[in-house]
Protein backbone atom coordinates (compact mmCIF):
# COMPACT_ATOMS: atom_id res chain seq x y z
CA UNK A 1 0.00 0.00 0.00
CA UNK A 2 1.26 3.43 -0.78
CA UNK A 3 0.58 6.98 1.10
CA UNK A 4 0.83 10.07 -0.63
CA UNK A 5 0.90 13.10 1.58
CA UNK A 6 2.50 15.55 -0.75
CA UNK A 7 -0.22 16.90 -1.92
CA UNK A 8 -4.09 15.94 -1.75
CA UNK A 9 -4.00 12.65 0.33
CA UNK A 10 -3.94 9.73 -1.50
CA UNK A 11 -3.82 5.43 -1.22
CA UNK A 12 -2.71 3.42 -3.86
CA UNK A 13 -2.39 -0.29 -3.88
CA UNK A 14 -0.19 -1.09 -6.38
CA UNK A 15 -1.57 0.73 -9.78
CA UNK A 16 -5.17 0.99 -8.11
CA UNK A 17 -5.99 4.22 -6.19
CA UNK A 18 -8.12 3.52 -2.95
CA UNK A 19 -10.67 5.63 -2.58
CA UNK A 20 -11.10 6.76 1.62
CA UNK A 21 -14.73 8.20 2.01
CA UNK A 22 -15.25 11.12 4.85
CA UNK A 23 -13.90 14.00 6.13
CA UNK A 24 -13.70 12.18 9.91
CA UNK A 25 -12.26 8.97 8.55
CA UNK A 26 -9.57 11.06 6.07
CA UNK A 27 -8.52 13.51 9.32
CA UNK A 28 -7.63 9.49 11.24
CA UNK A 29 -6.00 8.18 8.02
CA UNK A 30 -3.89 11.36 7.73
CA UNK A 31 -2.43 11.84 11.30
CA UNK A 32 -1.63 8.25 11.18
CA UNK A 33 0.05 8.01 8.14
CA UNK A 34 2.06 11.78 9.68
CA UNK A 35 3.49 9.14 12.18
CA UNK A 36 3.51 5.85 10.71
CA UNK A 37 4.91 2.95 12.65
CA UNK A 38 3.82 4.74 16.19
CA UNK A 39 1.39 4.91 18.17
CA UNK A 40 -1.16 7.77 18.17
CA UNK A 41 -3.38 8.19 21.06
CA UNK A 42 -6.73 7.68 20.79
CA UNK A 43 -7.85 10.88 22.61
CA UNK A 44 -5.36 13.05 19.96
CA UNK A 45 -7.45 11.05 17.52
CA UNK A 46 -10.83 11.75 19.39
CA UNK A 47 -9.42 15.54 19.73
CA UNK A 48 -9.17 15.70 16.17
CA UNK A 49 -11.78 14.69 14.71
CA UNK A 50 -14.95 16.26 17.32
CA UNK A 51 -12.16 19.03 19.91
CA UNK A 52 -14.29 20.15 22.28
CA UNK A 53 -17.40 18.84 20.68
CA UNK A 54 -16.56 15.27 21.40
CA UNK A 55 -19.50 12.93 21.81
CA UNK A 56 -19.84 10.48 25.02
CA UNK A 57 -19.54 7.62 22.39
CA UNK A 58 -16.46 9.37 20.81
CA UNK A 59 -13.91 6.25 21.33
CA UNK A 60 -16.75 3.55 19.88
CA UNK A 61 -16.94 6.16 16.83
CA UNK A 62 -13.29 6.51 16.31
CA UNK A 63 -13.82 2.41 16.63
CA UNK A 64 -15.71 2.17 13.73
CA UNK A 65 -13.97 4.35 11.73
CA UNK A 66 -10.64 3.00 12.18
CA UNK A 67 -12.66 -0.34 11.16
CA UNK A 68 -13.97 1.29 7.61
CA UNK A 69 -10.53 2.08 7.00
CA UNK A 70 -9.06 -1.19 7.52
CA UNK A 71 -11.64 -2.47 4.87
CA UNK A 72 -10.31 -0.27 2.25
CA UNK A 73 -6.29 -0.62 3.30
CA UNK A 74 -6.72 -4.24 4.87
CA UNK A 75 -7.17 -5.97 8.13
CA UNK A 76 -3.52 -5.59 9.00
CA UNK A 77 -2.72 -2.12 8.18
CA UNK A 78 -3.95 -0.69 11.37
CA UNK A 79 -3.44 -2.52 14.72
CA UNK A 80 -4.67 -1.46 17.68
CA UNK A 81 -2.76 -0.98 21.13
CA UNK A 82 -4.27 -0.28 24.62
CA UNK A 83 -3.68 3.49 24.17
CA UNK A 84 -4.00 4.20 20.45
CA UNK A 85 -3.65 2.83 16.61
CA UNK A 86 -0.38 2.59 14.63
CA UNK A 87 -0.15 2.41 10.96
CA UNK A 88 1.88 -0.21 9.42
CA UNK A 89 4.01 1.29 6.72
CA UNK A 90 7.07 -0.54 5.13
CA UNK A 91 9.95 2.26 4.49
CA UNK A 92 9.37 3.71 0.68
CA UNK A 93 5.99 3.36 1.30
CA UNK A 94 4.78 6.84 1.75
CA UNK A 95 5.68 10.30 -0.27
CA UNK A 96 6.85 12.45 2.48
CA UNK A 97 9.89 10.50 4.33
CA UNK A 98 11.13 9.32 0.78
CA UNK A 99 11.28 13.17 -0.13
CA UNK A 100 12.72 14.18 3.08
CA UNK A 101 15.44 11.61 2.35
CA UNK A 102 15.96 12.18 -0.84
CA UNK A 103 17.16 16.26 -0.55
CA UNK A 104 19.49 14.48 2.52
CA UNK A 105 21.44 12.03 -0.18
CA UNK A 106 22.26 15.28 -2.14
CA UNK A 107 23.46 17.63 0.46
CA UNK A 108 26.89 16.58 0.10
CA UNK A 109 26.82 15.91 -3.86
CA UNK A 110 28.59 17.99 -5.90
CA UNK A 111 26.40 21.07 -7.28
CA UNK A 112 25.41 19.34 -10.85
CA UNK A 113 24.20 16.18 -9.12
CA UNK A 114 22.64 18.06 -6.38
CA UNK A 115 20.47 19.79 -8.32
CA UNK A 116 19.61 16.61 -10.10
CA UNK A 117 18.98 15.09 -6.94
CA UNK A 118 16.50 17.73 -5.48
CA UNK A 119 15.08 18.49 -8.66
CA UNK A 120 13.75 14.69 -8.78
CA UNK A 121 12.43 15.03 -5.02
CA UNK A 122 10.81 18.05 -5.45
CA UNK A 123 9.16 16.08 -8.74
CA UNK A 124 7.00 14.11 -6.31
CA UNK A 125 5.22 16.73 -5.14
CA UNK A 126 1.47 16.84 -6.63
CA UNK A 127 0.24 20.25 -4.90
CA UNK A 128 0.57 21.78 -1.44
CA UNK A 129 1.16 19.23 1.54
CA UNK A 130 -2.12 17.27 2.59
CA UNK A 131 -4.23 20.17 0.68
CA UNK A 132 -7.76 18.84 1.64
CA UNK A 133 -7.10 18.47 4.67
CA UNK A 134 -4.68 21.42 5.41
CA UNK A 135 -6.93 23.80 7.00
CA UNK A 136 -7.84 21.46 9.78
CA UNK A 137 -6.58 21.98 13.03
CA UNK A 138 -4.99 18.79 13.84
CA UNK A 139 -3.07 18.69 10.35
CA UNK A 140 -2.18 22.35 10.06
CA UNK A 141 1.91 22.01 11.41
CA UNK A 142 2.76 19.18 10.01
CA UNK A 143 1.47 20.09 6.47
CA UNK A 144 3.00 23.63 7.10
CA UNK A 145 6.11 21.85 7.87
CA UNK A 146 6.25 19.50 4.21
CA UNK A 147 5.28 23.05 2.51
CA UNK A 148 8.37 24.46 3.72
CA UNK A 149 10.58 21.99 4.08
CA UNK A 150 9.55 21.75 -0.14
CA UNK A 151 10.49 25.68 -0.70
CA UNK A 152 13.88 25.26 1.55
CA UNK A 153 14.03 22.36 -0.83
CA UNK A 154 13.40 24.97 -4.14
CA UNK A 155 15.84 27.36 -2.92
CA UNK A 156 18.61 24.68 -2.50
CA UNK A 157 17.87 23.74 -5.94
CA UNK A 158 18.07 27.34 -7.28
CA UNK A 159 21.70 27.42 -5.04
CA UNK A 160 23.02 24.45 -6.83
CA UNK A 161 22.02 25.68 -10.19
CA UNK A 162 23.39 29.16 -9.71
CA UNK A 163 26.59 27.51 -8.43
CA UNK A 164 26.87 25.39 -11.95
CA UNK A 165 25.95 28.49 -14.27
CA UNK A 166 22.25 28.28 -14.88
CA UNK A 167 21.45 31.47 -14.51
CA UNK A 168 19.47 33.04 -17.20
CA UNK A 169 17.24 30.03 -17.07
CA UNK A 170 16.27 30.83 -13.70
CA UNK A 171 14.97 34.13 -13.98
CA UNK A 172 11.01 33.09 -15.39
CA UNK A 173 11.03 30.88 -12.57
CA UNK A 174 12.15 32.85 -9.50
CA UNK A 175 10.16 35.51 -10.71
CA UNK A 176 7.33 33.28 -10.82
CA UNK A 177 8.07 31.83 -7.22
CA UNK A 178 8.34 35.56 -5.83
CA UNK A 179 4.67 36.19 -6.74
CA UNK A 180 3.74 33.41 -4.38
CA UNK A 181 5.80 34.61 -1.81
CA UNK A 182 7.16 37.93 -1.80
CA UNK A 183 8.55 38.30 1.36
CA UNK A 184 11.31 35.74 1.03
CA UNK A 185 14.21 37.68 0.89
CA UNK A 186 16.54 34.37 -0.18
CA UNK A 187 14.23 33.95 -3.33
CA UNK A 188 15.18 37.43 -3.90
CA UNK A 189 18.31 37.62 -3.74
CA UNK A 190 18.82 34.41 -6.24
CA UNK A 191 16.79 36.42 -8.78
CA UNK A 192 18.93 39.34 -8.51
CA UNK A 193 21.73 37.47 -8.80
CA UNK A 194 20.51 35.50 -11.65
CA UNK A 195 19.82 38.79 -13.73
CA UNK A 196 22.76 39.96 -12.85
CA UNK A 197 24.38 37.75 -14.74
CA UNK A 198 22.29 37.06 -17.49
CA UNK A 199 23.74 41.12 -17.71
CA UNK A 200 20.23 42.64 -16.99
CA UNK A 201 21.92 44.79 -14.23
CA UNK A 202 19.30 47.87 -14.23
CA UNK A 203 16.76 44.78 -13.28
CA UNK A 204 18.51 43.29 -11.05
CA UNK A 205 19.46 46.75 -8.97
CA UNK A 206 15.65 47.27 -9.39
CA UNK A 207 14.81 44.29 -8.16
CA UNK A 208 16.72 45.03 -5.22
CA UNK A 209 15.62 48.65 -4.78
CA UNK A 210 11.39 47.20 -5.05
CA UNK A 211 12.81 44.17 -2.06
CA UNK A 212 13.91 47.09 0.11
CA UNK A 213 10.35 48.77 -0.44
CA UNK A 214 8.68 45.99 0.08
CA UNK A 215 10.88 45.33 3.23
CA UNK A 216 10.51 48.79 4.72
CA UNK A 217 6.64 48.92 4.11
CA UNK A 218 5.36 45.96 5.14
CA UNK A 219 7.52 44.85 7.92
CA UNK A 220 9.63 47.64 9.15
CA UNK A 221 12.78 46.18 8.09
CA UNK A 222 15.95 46.69 6.04
CA UNK A 223 17.44 44.06 4.07
CA UNK A 224 19.61 42.26 5.54
CA UNK A 225 23.34 42.45 5.32
CA UNK A 226 24.00 39.56 2.82
CA UNK A 227 21.56 41.64 0.85
CA UNK A 228 23.24 45.03 0.91
CA UNK A 229 26.69 43.51 0.38
CA UNK A 230 25.11 41.93 -2.70
CA UNK A 231 23.69 45.65 -4.44
CA UNK A 232 27.31 46.89 -3.61
CA UNK A 233 29.38 43.59 -5.57
CA UNK A 234 26.87 44.70 -8.33
CA UNK A 235 27.44 48.24 -8.32
CA UNK A 236 30.95 47.58 -8.37
CA UNK A 237 30.50 44.69 -10.75
CA UNK A 238 32.54 42.62 -8.50
CA UNK A 239 34.31 39.31 -10.27
CA UNK A 240 33.57 37.12 -7.86
CA UNK A 241 29.97 37.44 -8.65
CA UNK A 242 30.76 36.14 -12.59
CA UNK A 243 29.67 32.81 -13.09
CA UNK A 244 31.98 29.20 -13.44
CA UNK A 245 33.76 29.41 -16.21
CA UNK A 246 32.59 26.04 -17.07
CA UNK A 247 28.72 25.07 -17.27
CA UNK A 248 30.10 21.42 -17.66
CA UNK A 249 31.89 21.13 -15.18
CA UNK A 250 31.77 21.51 -10.81
CA UNK A 251 35.62 22.05 -10.59
CA UNK A 252 37.30 24.99 -9.70
CA UNK A 253 40.31 26.30 -11.10
CA UNK A 254 42.62 27.28 -8.11
CA UNK A 255 43.02 30.60 -9.22
CA UNK A 256 38.82 31.24 -9.17
CA UNK A 257 38.50 29.02 -6.39
CA UNK A 258 38.85 31.68 -3.44
CA UNK A 259 36.93 33.77 -4.86
CA UNK A 260 33.91 32.05 -6.55
CA UNK A 261 33.31 30.94 -2.63
CA UNK A 262 33.69 34.07 -1.14
CA UNK A 263 31.06 35.92 -3.79
CA UNK A 264 29.10 32.95 -3.40
CA UNK A 265 29.09 33.20 0.36
CA UNK A 266 27.05 36.38 0.16
CA UNK A 267 25.52 36.32 -3.12
CA UNK A 268 23.02 33.33 -1.94
CA UNK A 269 22.24 35.64 1.06
CA UNK A 270 20.96 34.03 3.55
CA UNK A 271 22.19 30.16 2.77
CA UNK A 272 22.94 29.60 5.92
CA UNK A 273 20.11 30.97 7.69
CA UNK A 274 17.97 28.33 5.37
CA UNK A 275 20.31 25.58 5.30
CA UNK A 276 20.06 25.65 9.22
CA UNK A 277 16.13 25.86 9.09
CA UNK A 278 16.40 22.70 6.58
CA UNK A 279 18.75 20.59 8.56
CA UNK A 280 16.56 21.11 11.52
CA UNK A 281 13.61 20.06 9.67
CA UNK A 282 15.78 17.14 7.75
CA UNK A 283 16.46 15.47 11.59
CA UNK A 284 12.80 14.24 10.72
CA UNK A 285 14.13 11.09 8.60
CA UNK A 286 12.73 8.13 10.47
CA UNK A 287 12.81 5.95 7.60
CA UNK A 288 15.88 5.89 4.90
CA UNK A 289 15.04 4.02 1.74
CA UNK A 290 18.67 4.31 -0.33
CA UNK A 291 19.26 4.88 -4.11
CA UNK A 292 22.33 3.20 -5.68
CA UNK A 293 26.21 4.53 -4.07
CA UNK A 294 26.86 7.96 -5.63
CA UNK A 295 29.93 8.60 -7.23
CA UNK A 296 31.17 12.00 -5.91
CA UNK A 297 32.57 14.31 -9.04
CA UNK A 298 36.17 15.82 -8.62
CA UNK A 299 39.53 14.33 -9.01
CA UNK A 300 41.29 14.13 -5.05
CA UNK A 301 44.81 13.01 -4.83
CA UNK A 302 45.14 9.36 -3.52
CA UNK A 303 48.32 7.79 -1.67
CA UNK A 304 48.31 3.78 -1.41
CA UNK A 305 49.46 2.57 1.83
CA UNK A 306 49.07 -1.03 3.14
CA UNK A 307 47.94 -2.03 6.14
CA UNK A 308 47.01 -5.58 7.42
CA UNK A 309 42.97 -5.82 7.33
CA UNK A 310 42.02 -6.43 10.43
CA UNK A 311 38.36 -5.84 12.42
CA UNK A 312 38.28 -5.62 16.19
CA UNK A 313 35.31 -6.39 18.24
CA UNK A 314 35.57 -5.30 21.77
CA UNK A 315 32.17 -6.64 22.60
CA UNK A 316 30.92 -8.95 24.36
CA UNK A 317 27.97 -9.44 26.77
CA UNK A 318 27.42 -6.10 26.02
CA UNK A 319 23.74 -5.70 27.38
CA UNK A 320 24.81 -6.58 30.52
CA UNK A 321 25.03 -4.57 33.99
CA UNK A 322 29.15 -5.30 34.32
CA UNK A 323 31.00 -4.39 31.47
CA UNK A 324 34.47 -6.43 31.07
CA UNK A 325 38.19 -5.23 30.13
CA UNK A 326 39.25 -5.70 27.46
CA UNK A 327 42.68 -4.88 25.05
CA UNK A 328 41.75 -5.50 21.18
CA UNK A 329 44.34 -5.98 18.71
CA UNK A 330 46.43 -2.96 17.58
CA UNK A 331 46.30 -2.02 13.42
CA UNK A 332 49.36 -1.10 12.27
CA UNK A 333 50.97 -0.21 8.93
CA UNK A 334 53.11 -2.50 7.18
CA UNK A 335 53.12 -6.83 6.59
CA UNK A 336 53.53 -7.43 10.61
CA UNK A 337 51.38 -6.92 13.63
CA UNK A 338 53.57 -7.58 16.89
CA UNK A 339 52.70 -9.97 19.65
CA UNK A 340 50.81 -8.30 21.68
CA UNK A 341 48.00 -10.13 24.61
CA UNK A 342 44.05 -10.07 22.71
CA UNK A 343 40.66 -10.96 23.74
CA UNK A 344 39.49 -10.49 20.17
CA UNK A 345 37.60 -11.85 17.13
CA UNK A 346 40.58 -10.92 14.08
CA UNK A 347 39.56 -10.88 10.56
CA UNK A 348 42.27 -10.64 8.07
CA UNK A 349 40.70 -10.43 4.12
CA UNK A 350 41.80 -10.21 0.76
CA UNK A 351 39.22 -8.06 -1.82
CA UNK A 352 36.12 -10.27 -2.74
CA UNK A 353 36.73 -12.73 -0.04
CA UNK A 354 39.73 -14.88 -1.38
CA UNK A 355 41.96 -16.14 0.67
CA UNK A 356 39.81 -14.87 3.82
CA UNK A 357 41.42 -16.32 7.37
CA UNK A 358 39.96 -16.00 10.80
CA UNK A 359 41.31 -16.21 14.24
CA UNK A 360 39.71 -16.17 17.81
CA UNK A 361 42.73 -15.66 20.07
CA UNK A 362 42.72 -14.94 24.11
CA UNK A 363 46.27 -15.50 24.43
CA UNK A 364 49.90 -13.97 23.77
CA UNK A 365 49.66 -14.37 19.59
CA UNK A 366 52.23 -13.58 16.74
CA UNK A 367 50.07 -12.76 13.91
CA UNK A 368 51.40 -12.42 10.60
CA UNK A 369 49.21 -11.25 7.53
CA UNK A 370 49.95 -10.23 3.97
CA UNK A 371 49.24 -6.87 3.34
CA UNK A 372 46.03 -5.89 1.31
CA UNK A 373 46.20 -2.47 -0.58
CA UNK A 374 44.17 -0.47 0.46
CA UNK A 375 42.75 3.21 -1.36
CA UNK A 376 43.46 6.63 0.99
CA UNK A 377 41.12 9.14 -0.33
CA UNK A 378 40.45 12.72 0.40
CA UNK A 379 36.67 13.00 -1.23
CA UNK A 380 33.59 12.55 0.67
CA UNK A 381 31.84 9.28 0.47
CA UNK A 382 28.46 8.05 0.34
CA UNK A 383 27.48 4.16 0.77
CA UNK A 384 23.87 3.28 0.16
CA UNK A 385 22.28 -0.41 0.58
CA UNK A 386 18.40 -0.82 0.58
CA UNK A 387 19.63 -4.92 0.49
CA UNK A 388 17.41 -5.06 -2.81
CA UNK A 389 19.71 -7.91 -4.20
CA UNK A 390 19.44 -11.57 -4.15
CA UNK A 391 23.16 -11.68 -1.72
CA UNK A 392 24.76 -9.32 -0.06
CA UNK A 393 27.16 -6.77 -1.78
CA UNK A 394 30.83 -7.55 -0.67
CA UNK A 395 32.60 -4.79 -1.74
CA UNK A 396 30.45 -2.80 1.14
CA UNK A 397 30.41 -5.79 3.78
CA UNK A 398 32.35 -8.08 5.37
CA UNK A 399 30.66 -10.60 7.08
CA UNK A 400 31.70 -12.26 10.25
CA UNK A 401 30.27 -13.68 13.91
CA UNK A 402 30.81 -14.65 17.26
CA UNK A 403 29.70 -18.37 18.07
CA UNK A 404 27.87 -20.28 15.53
CA UNK A 405 24.28 -20.64 14.00
CA UNK A 406 23.42 -16.93 13.05
CA UNK A 407 22.69 -16.50 9.66
CA UNK A 408 22.29 -13.67 7.07
CA UNK A 409 20.74 -13.01 3.83
CA UNK A 410 18.53 -10.41 1.38
CA UNK A 411 15.09 -11.30 1.87
CA UNK A 412 12.22 -9.38 0.05
CA UNK A 413 14.27 -5.88 0.27
CA UNK A 414 15.72 -6.53 3.58
CA UNK A 415 18.41 -7.67 5.30
CA UNK A 416 17.54 -10.25 7.39
CA UNK A 417 19.50 -11.19 10.70
CA UNK A 418 18.63 -14.09 12.67
CA UNK A 419 19.72 -16.63 15.54
CA UNK A 420 18.84 -19.81 16.06
CA UNK A 421 17.05 -21.65 18.94
CA UNK A 422 20.54 -23.43 19.28
CA UNK A 423 23.10 -20.81 18.56
CA UNK A 424 26.96 -21.54 19.40
CA UNK A 425 28.30 -18.94 22.21
CA UNK A 426 31.67 -17.60 21.97
CA UNK A 427 33.50 -19.49 24.57
CA UNK A 428 35.31 -15.96 25.44
CA UNK A 429 32.89 -13.84 25.32
CA UNK A 430 30.04 -16.14 25.84
CA UNK A 431 28.29 -13.82 22.89
CA UNK A 432 26.40 -15.33 19.62
CA UNK A 433 25.75 -12.95 17.04
CA UNK A 434 25.64 -12.56 13.12
CA UNK A 435 27.59 -9.06 11.70
CA UNK A 436 27.72 -7.09 8.70
CA UNK A 437 30.62 -4.78 9.00
CA UNK A 438 31.85 -2.37 6.03
CA UNK A 439 35.31 -2.41 4.43
CA UNK A 440 36.22 1.07 4.35
CA UNK A 441 37.07 2.09 7.34
CA UNK A 442 36.26 6.24 8.39
CA UNK A 443 39.19 8.30 10.06
CA UNK A 444 36.65 11.35 10.39
CA UNK A 445 33.14 12.89 10.30
CA UNK A 446 30.77 10.65 9.23
CA UNK A 447 26.56 9.71 9.58
CA UNK A 448 25.17 6.18 9.88
CA UNK A 449 21.77 5.28 9.68
CA UNK A 450 20.01 2.22 9.20
CA UNK A 451 16.18 0.59 9.70
CA UNK A 452 15.05 -2.35 11.65
CA UNK A 453 12.11 -4.50 12.05
CA UNK A 454 12.04 -7.36 15.04
CA UNK A 455 10.49 -10.15 13.05
CA UNK A 456 11.56 -12.59 15.97
CA UNK A 457 11.66 -11.05 19.20
CA UNK A 458 11.80 -13.30 22.41
CA UNK A 459 11.10 -11.94 25.82
CA UNK A 460 12.99 -13.30 28.82
CA UNK A 461 16.22 -13.42 26.34
CA UNK A 462 19.47 -10.33 26.50
CA UNK A 463 19.17 -9.47 22.91
CA UNK A 464 20.40 -7.07 20.62
CA UNK A 465 19.95 -5.02 17.01
CA UNK A 466 23.06 -3.23 16.75
CA UNK A 467 24.31 -0.39 14.87
CA UNK A 468 27.99 -0.31 15.87
CA UNK A 469 31.58 1.06 15.31
CA UNK A 470 34.51 -0.81 15.38
CA UNK A 471 38.34 0.49 15.45
CA UNK A 472 41.49 -0.21 17.30
CA UNK A 473 40.85 -0.79 20.46
CA UNK A 474 37.35 0.61 20.49
CA UNK A 475 33.68 -0.31 20.11
CA UNK A 476 30.52 1.73 20.41
CA UNK A 477 27.06 0.84 19.62
CA UNK A 478 23.47 1.42 19.83
CA UNK A 479 21.05 -0.94 19.88
CA UNK A 480 16.99 -1.89 20.40
CA UNK A 481 17.71 -4.26 23.04
CA UNK A 482 16.46 -6.57 25.40
CA UNK A 483 17.29 -7.99 29.17
CA UNK A 484 16.36 -10.85 30.74
CA UNK A 485 15.79 -8.80 34.20
CA UNK A 486 14.46 -5.24 32.16
CA UNK A 487 12.08 -3.85 30.01
CA UNK A 488 12.98 -3.75 26.58
CA UNK A 489 14.98 -0.24 25.57
CA UNK A 490 16.84 1.73 23.22
CA UNK A 491 20.45 1.29 24.75
CA UNK A 492 24.15 2.16 23.94
CA UNK A 493 27.53 0.68 24.57
CA UNK A 494 29.95 1.56 26.31
CA UNK A 495 28.49 4.90 27.20
CA UNK A 496 26.18 3.88 29.03
CA UNK A 497 22.54 5.23 27.84
CA UNK A 498 18.89 3.81 27.34
CA UNK A 499 15.48 4.67 27.13
CA UNK A 500 12.64 2.21 27.24
CA UNK A 501 10.86 1.23 24.37
CA UNK A 502 8.30 -1.73 23.29
CA UNK A 503 9.34 -0.21 19.19
CA UNK A 504 8.54 -3.02 16.95
CA UNK A 505 10.44 -1.10 14.28
CA UNK A 506 12.23 2.20 13.83
CA UNK A 507 15.98 3.77 12.72
CA UNK A 508 19.07 3.99 15.08
CA UNK A 509 21.71 6.34 13.89
CA UNK A 510 25.20 6.88 15.08
CA UNK A 511 27.52 10.14 13.99
CA UNK A 512 30.48 11.60 14.89
CA UNK A 513 31.79 15.25 14.47
CA UNK A 514 34.25 16.83 15.31
CA UNK A 515 36.13 13.70 17.00
CA UNK A 516 32.77 13.37 19.18
CA UNK A 517 30.50 10.77 18.51
CA UNK A 518 26.38 10.60 19.11
CA UNK A 519 24.07 8.05 19.45
CA UNK A 520 20.43 8.93 18.07
CA UNK A 521 17.02 6.58 17.81
CA UNK A 522 14.09 7.83 16.35
CA UNK A 523 11.21 8.87 18.39
CA UNK A 524 8.11 11.01 17.15
CA UNK A 525 9.55 11.74 14.06
CA UNK A 526 12.69 12.95 15.04
CA UNK A 527 15.97 11.85 16.29
CA UNK A 528 16.49 11.19 19.99
CA UNK A 529 19.86 12.01 21.25
CA UNK A 530 20.92 9.01 23.43
CA UNK A 531 25.00 9.40 24.22
CA UNK A 532 27.57 11.19 23.34
CA UNK A 533 31.47 11.20 23.79
CA UNK A 534 34.85 11.68 22.03
CA UNK A 535 36.02 8.93 19.99
CA UNK A 536 39.11 9.11 18.09
CA UNK A 537 40.58 6.68 15.22
CA UNK A 538 39.22 5.19 11.95
CA UNK A 539 36.50 2.91 12.89
CA UNK A 540 34.38 0.69 10.49
CA UNK A 541 30.24 0.65 11.06
CA UNK A 542 28.21 -2.54 11.19
CA UNK A 543 25.06 -3.50 11.78
CA UNK A 544 24.41 -7.14 14.07
CA UNK A 545 21.77 -8.85 15.70
CA UNK A 546 23.55 -10.21 18.75
CA UNK A 547 22.66 -12.73 22.20
CA UNK A 548 24.17 -13.25 25.49
CA UNK A 549 24.95 -17.13 26.19
CA UNK A 550 24.18 -17.26 30.36
CA UNK A 551 20.56 -15.22 30.00
CA UNK A 552 19.91 -17.43 26.46
CA UNK A 553 16.39 -19.23 27.43
CA UNK A 554 16.20 -21.24 23.40
CA UNK A 555 14.35 -18.77 21.63
CA UNK A 556 15.18 -17.92 18.01
CA UNK A 557 15.66 -14.01 17.33
CA UNK A 558 14.95 -12.59 13.60
CA UNK A 559 15.42 -8.63 12.88
CA UNK A 560 15.63 -7.02 9.59
CA UNK A 561 17.68 -4.86 8.59
CA UNK A 562 16.99 -2.08 5.87
CA UNK A 563 18.25 1.47 4.22
CA UNK A 564 21.21 1.68 5.26
CA UNK A 565 23.19 4.54 4.65
CA UNK A 566 26.78 6.38 5.49
CA UNK A 567 28.14 9.55 4.45
CA UNK A 568 31.56 10.55 5.37
CA UNK A 569 34.21 13.49 4.57
CA UNK A 570 37.12 10.54 3.73
CA UNK A 571 37.62 6.79 4.01
CA UNK A 572 40.39 3.96 3.48
CA UNK A 573 38.98 1.54 1.16
CA UNK A 574 40.44 -2.08 0.12
CA UNK A 575 40.96 -1.75 -3.00
CA UNK A 576 38.69 -2.20 -5.68
CA UNK A 577 35.65 -1.79 -2.68
CA UNK A 578 35.86 2.29 -2.83
CA UNK A 579 32.28 3.37 -3.40
CA UNK A 580 33.42 6.65 -5.26
CA UNK A 581 35.12 4.66 -8.12
CA UNK A 582 38.82 4.53 -8.94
Amino acid sequence: MEYRILGPLEVWDGERPVEVVGAKRRIVLALLVLHANEVVRTERLVDAIWGAAAPRNAVAALHNHVSRLRSSLGADSIVRREWGYVLRAEPGAIDGPTFERLIRYAEPLPARERAERLAAALALWRGPALADLADHLAIRADAARLDELRLVTLERRVDAELEIGSSPALVAELEALIAVHPLREHLRGQLILALYRADRQVEALEVYRETRRLLTEELGLEPSPALKELERAILRHDPTLAPPVSVGTDHVSPERGGHRRRGLAFALLVLATAAGSAAALLLIDRHAPHEPPAVVAGAAARQPVHTVTVVTKAVGARHRRAVRSRRPMRVVRGSQVTPTTVRTRAVGRFKHGVATTRATTTATTQVTATTVATTVARKPVLITDDFSEPTADTLTWLTWSNGGGGSGADQNGRLVLSLPSTPTFDSTYDESDVTYDTQCRFPGNFDARVDFALLTWPTGETVGADLSLFGPGLAEQISRAAWSWLPDAYASYPNPGSAPSADASGSLRIARTGGTVTTYFARDGQWRVLTSRPVPGPVSVAIAVSASGSDWHGSPVSVAFDNFSLTASDAGCPAGSDPRGP
